[in-house]
C-alpha cells in the first residue's frame, strides 16, 4: 500500500485518467464534498464514487481506503495494548488455554458433523420416498419447518448429571483410557469392528397436518390393530403408569371407531382423544417391534401425528387432564427412541400443567365426583413417579419436590371395576386401603431425589464419603423392606412359573422396584467405581448388587412370566449392571478373587444382551455403546484366565502418545480444562475417544439426551 503523502504529490491528476486528451492546464469545477469518500478523495476534496475501489484510486493504481467511524475509532483505541497500562493487558497464558479449548471444541464438532453426514449418506436410499412423509391434503396447513434430521446431541450441551448411563459410560471410557495397561483402542481398525449403529439413524420431522386430516388418518388404521394395541396397553403398560381408566377409554373408543359423535367430550378433548389413540398405539408398537434396523423408527408417523395435534391445541400453554395423560405417554415414547432430553422437556410441560390445574394441591379440588378425584390422584402420582424416572435417565434435576405436594394416594380399587358413571366399587382386599404400586412408586421417587441431591446436587463434589454411602445404602434397603409385601421381589422370585394374570403383574412390578432400588445403590457408589478408585469392600458390594440384578433378569427372561414389552427395561438394567462389573474387571491392581467373581455375571449379562439383540433394536444399540468397554474387559479376563500368555497387544502401539499425541495432556489429568471426579459429564470425553453416545439408556423400564 502506497504512502498517502506520496499519492498526494503524484503528477497524475485524479480528475482524469492517464490517457485523457484533456490538457494539463485545463481547469475543472471542483466536485462537492462527500462525507463517505475514501481517504484520497477526501484529502483532495473531490467527489468519490463510493465503491470498494473507487474510480480515482483505480486510475492512480493505489489501494482505496475509507475512514473508520468515530465510535469505532474510540473502541479500537481503547482496546489497543498499552493504552491504559499493563493492568488491563490480556493474560497470555489464559488466552492460550482458551484458544486450545476452542480448538478442541472445533475438532469435536467437526468429528460429530462428519459422523452425522456419514449416517445421512448411508440412509440416503431410504430417505425422500413417498412412504417417508404423508402427502399434504388440500386443507393442510403446512408448517414452515421442513423435514430435517436431528443430530445425536444438541449443540453446546455441556452438562449431563452422572445418573445418566451415557455419562457413566463416557467417564468409565476415560478412566480405562488413562490406564496404559488396559487401554481402549482408538485406532481405525478397532472402530471398523464396532457395530454400525448405537442409536437411530434419523428422526425425520413429519409435516404438520390439520386436525381433520389427523383424525381421518387415524380412522384409516386397521380396527383390529388399534384394538390389539389398546388391549396390550391396558394389560401391560397401564398397570405400571395408571393414569388412564380402561372402562372410560373403551367407551369413547367404541364410539370413535363406529364413526359416532363423541358428544361426551369438548371440542378440544375430541382432538386430544385422537392424539391419545395414536400415542398409545405408538408406545405398544415401539416396544413390541422385532426389527433390528436402525433406519426407521417403529410408529414414528403415529407419534408425529399426535405431536401435531397437541402442538396445535396447546401451543399457548393451555391444557387439561387429558393433555397431561397424552404428554406422559409422549415422554415414555421419547425415552424408547433414546431421546432423553426430549422426554425431560415433555415432563417440564407436564409439571407446569399440574401446577396450572392445581393437581399438586388436593384441597383446591372442588365439585368433583369420587371417580374424578381418584383419576386425578392416579394421574398426579404417575407424573410424580415418571418425573423422577426421566430426570435420572436424562441426568437432570427432578422437577417436582416432595415438600410441595399435598395429594393423597389413591384408594386400592381394581381399575376394571371403576366406571365414571357408577358408584365406587369396594376396596381391593389385597394390598390394603391404598394402591400398593403407587405407594412403592412414590417412595422410590422420593429416594431417587435424595440420591440426586447426594450425587449430583450443587454441593456434591468428588467421591461420596464412605459413611454417607453406608447411611444412604441402609436407607434404600430399609425402604425396600418396607415395600408392600406383594411388591417384594423376595416373595416372588421362586414363583416365576405361576402363569396366572395376577401373579404375572405382581412379579413384573416387584422386579421393577427391586431393580430400581439396586440401581440407586449402585449410583451412590458410581463416583469411586468409574474413576477406578474403589476399595475391596465397595467392589464386593457392587459385585453382589449387579449379580442380584442380572440373575433376576436372566430368570425372568427364560420363564413363562417373560413379556416382550419388558425388553426395553431389561436392556437398560443389564447395561447399568454391567458398568460396575467392567470397572472391577479392568482394575488390574484390584483384588484377584473379586475380579474373578465378576466374570460370571458379566458374561451372563453380555450373552443375554446378544440374545435379545437378534430381535430387539434397543439391545443392539446397547451392545454397540458398550462395545469398546467390553473389548477392554474381555482382554483383562483373558489375562486373568491365561496369565502365562503374552499380551494381545503392544503397549507402545496403544499408548496415547502414539495414537493421539495432541491429546496427551487431556488424558493424564494435566490439562486444566479437565475436571475428573466431580459428578459432572466432561464434555471433552466423547470427541476424544470417538465413543459417541446419545439418547438415553438410563435407569428406567420405559430417555437422552
Amino acid at each position: 500500500m502506497q504512502n498517502l503523502d506520496a499519492v498526494g504529490t503524484s503528477p497524475v491528476s485524479p480528475c482524469r485518467s492517464p490517457g485523457s486528451s484533456v490538457g494539463e492546464g485545463a481547469t475543472r469545477k471542483r466536485q462537492p464534498y462527500v462525507h463517505n469518500a475514501c481517504l484520497i478523495c477526501k484529502s483532495k476534496k473531490l467527489k468519490c464514487s463510493g465503491e470498494d475501489n473507487c474510480a480515482r484510486c483505480k486510475a492512480l493504481g493505489v489501494e482505496c481506503q475509507y475512514p473508520v467511524s468515530r465510535k469505532r475509532s474510540k473502541t479500537i483505541d481503547c482496546m489497543s495494548p498499552g493504552k491504559y497500562g499493563d493492568g488491563v493487558a490480556a493474560n497470555t497464558e489464559t488466552d492460550r488455554k482458551a484458544q486450545w479449548a476452542r480448538t478442541m471444541d472445533r475438532i469435536r464438532n467437526l468429528e460429530d458433523n462428519y459422523a452425522m453426514l456419514q449416517r445421512q449418506l448411508a440412509a440416503a436410499p431410504h430417505a425422500g420416498t413417498a412412504s417417508d412423509t404423508p402427502p399434504y391434503s388440500k386443507g393442510d396447513e403446512a408448517s414452515p419447518r421442513t423435514d430435517v434430521t436431528f443430530s445425536r446431541e444438541p449443540g453446546g450441551e455441556t452438562f449431563r448429571g452422572s445418573t445418566s448411563i451415557v455419562t457413566q459410560l463416557n467417564l468409565l471410557s476415560g478412566s480405562i483410557s488413562r490406564d496404559s495397561r488396559a487401554r481402549i483402542e482408538s485406532t481405525a481398525a478397532s472402530r471398523a469392528v464396532s457395530p454400525a449403529h448405537d442409536t437411530w439413524s434419523e428422526l425425520p420431522r413429519m409435516p404438520e397436518t390439520t386436525l381433520t386430516v389427523a383424525e381421518r388418518d387415524t380412522r384409516a388404521f386397521s380396527l383390529m390393530e388399534i384394538r390389539q394395541c389398546v388391549d396390550a396397553y391396558f394389560l401391560h403398560l397401564n398397570p405400571l403408569y395408571p393414569c388412564l381408566n380402561e372402562n372410560a377409554f373403551r367407551l369413547l373408543l367404541d364410539k370413535f371407531l363406529a364413526g359416532k359423535e363423541l358428544s361426551d367430550l369438548s371440542c378440544v378433548d375430541k382432538e386430544q382423544f385422537v392424539a391419545l389413540i395414536n400415542l398409545m398405539c405408538a408406545e405398544v408398537t415401539m416396544l413390541s417391534n422385532d426389527g433390528t434396523s436402525s433406519e426407521r423408527i417403529p410408529a414414528w408417523e403415529m407419534f408425529c401425528r399426535a405431536e401435531s395435534i397437541l402442538n396445535r391445541l396447546t401451543w399457548l400453554g393451555g391444557g387439561n387432564i387429558m393433555t397431561i395423560q397424552c404428554l406422559l405417554i409422549k415422554a415414555r415414547y421419547l425415552l424408547y427412541v433414546e431421546r432423553a432430553n426430549g422426554a425431560y422437556d415433555t415432563m417440564g410441560r407436564v409439571v407446569r400443567l399440574c401446577w396450572q390445574l392445581g393437581l399438586q394441591h388436593q384441597p383446591s379440588w372442588s365439585g368433583l365426583s369420587m371417580f374424578d378425584v381418584i383419576m386425578r390422584q392416579r394421574t398426579f402420582w404417575t407424573a410424580f413417579y415418571l418425573d423422577h424416572l426421566v430426570a435420572l435417565v436424562a441426568g437432570a434435576p427432578y422437577l417436582i419436590r416432595k415438600g410441595e405436594v399435598n395429594v393423597d394416594l389413591p384408594a386400592n380399587i381394581d381399575d376394571a371395576l371403576l366406571f365414571p358413571d357408577q358408584p365406587l366399587p369396594p376396596l381391593t382386599l389385597d394390598g390394603g386401603p391404598l394402591n400398593p404400586y403407587l405407594i412403592a412408586a412414590s417412595e422410590w421417587a422420593k429416594l431417587s431425589s435424595d440420591v440426586w441431591d447426594t450425587v449430583c446436587g450443587i454441593n456434591a463434589r468428588g467421591a461420596i464419603h464412605p459413611e454417607l454411602i453406608a447411611t444412604m445404602d441402609a436407607r434404600i434397603r430399609f425402604k425396600e423392606r418396607e415395600m408392600p409385601p406383594e411388591l417384594r421381589w423376595t416373595n416372588w422370585a421362586y414363583r416365576l412359573n405361576d402363569e396366572s394374570h395376577f401373579s404375572k403383574q405382581r412379579i413384573r412390578q416387584s422386579a421393577i422396584f427391586s431393580q430400581r432400588m439396586n440401581l440407586l445403590r449402585l449410583l451412590i457408589r458410581q463416583e469411586s467405581m468409574l474413576s477406578l478408585n474403589f476399595d475391596y469392600q465397595m467392589a464386593d458390594d457392587c459385585n453382589a448388587i449387579a449379580l442380584s440384578n442380572i440373575n433376576a433378569i436372566y430368570d425372568i427372561h427364560y420363564s413363562p412370566v417373560y413379556n416382550p414389552l419388558d425388553r426395553f427395561a431389561m436392556c437398560e438394567w443389564l447395561t447399568a449392571s454391567l458398568i460396575p462389573l467392567i470397572c472391577i474387571i479392568v482394575k488390574l491392581d484390584g483384588d484377584i478373587a473379586c475380579r474373578i467373581r465378576a466374570i460370571e455375571p458379566y458374561r451372563k449379562a453380555v450373552d443375554l444382551l446378544r440374545t435379545m439383540a437378534s430381535q430387539f433394536i434397543t439391545a443392539k444399540h446397547a451392545l454397540s455403546r458398550i462395545h469398546k468397554l467390553t473389548r477392554a474387559a474381555d482382554k483383562c479376563i483373558r489375562q486373568l484366565e491365561y496369565p502365562d500368555e503374552p499380551p494381545l497387544y503392544s503397549e507402545k502401539a496403544y499408548s496415547l502418545d502414539t495414537i493421539m499425541p495432541q491429546l496427551a495432556g487431556f488424558m493424564d489429568g494435566t490439562d486444566p480444562q479437565q475436571e475428573w471426579g466431580t459428578g459432572y459429564l466432561n464434555p471433552d470425553l466423547e470427541g476424544r475417544f470417538h465413543f459417541t453416545l446419545d439418547g438415553s439408556l438410563g435407569l428406567c423400564d420405559t430417555e437422552q439426551g
